[in-house]
């Protein structure tokens, strides 16, 4: 039998030739490279364990190909624990912009007001708990007051008061003040 013989050293000088290639075989040479040239540089070590983690995903790779690459490449450029963590945490920032699809300043504003709303009904909710904590029953008309409430500032404050409060008239003056305060 017969095999060839590559040795990996000699593609150092080929780097672009290896850049360009679609085969994971040149990822792995690539790998094999900078782990030798990063022996005893552990910062290095982590840039260029990331740079070629991150330039997977523009090879076209399946999404198996890329967990493969990545699994080889952090077993040949073992870091400490600190820079390991390091990389994960960057590698999965990464992974998550390029999954990410960039949302028009409409959506986002869409989201940002369903957040905003989401707070609201949360606060809301908090100050009928602790009304209803304090009092036998919540009346009607304090729940669709607290419901008409917007501002979370003002729900905050009511929130606190509300575990304070003796009866619906002490919690109904209160929901009074805050009107005339603002």
């Amino acid at each position: 039998m017969r095999f060839p013989v590559a040795k990996l050293l000699e593609y150092a000088g080929r780097w672009s030739e290896l850049e360009e290639s679609d085969n994971p075989f040149a990822v792995v040479v690539m790998a094999h490279l900078k782990a030798m040239e990063t022996l005893r540089q552990p910062e290095a070590r982590l840039e260029w364990k990331l740079r070629l983690a991150k330039g997977l995903y523009d090879r076209g790779y399946s999404e198996e190909q890329i967990q493969q690459l990545v699994e080889f490449i952090d077993w040949l450029m073992v870091l400490d624990e600190a820079r390991e963590e390091r990389f994960d945490s960057a590698l999965r920032q990464y992974e998550e912009k390029r999954t990410m699809p960039t949302l028009s300043p409409y959506q986002q504003r869409f989201i940002a007001r369903g957040k905003q709303e989401g707070l609201v009904e949360a606060k809301q909710e908090a100050v009928l708990d602790n009304l209803a904590a304090h009092l036998d029953a919540v009346p009607d008309d304090i729940v669709a007051a607290v419901r008409g409430v917007r501002d979370p500032e003002r729900l905050r404050r009511l929130q606190l008061a509300a575990i304070r409060v003796l009866t619906p008239d002490d919690f109904r003056a209160l929901l009074l003040d805050a009107r005339a305060s603002g």
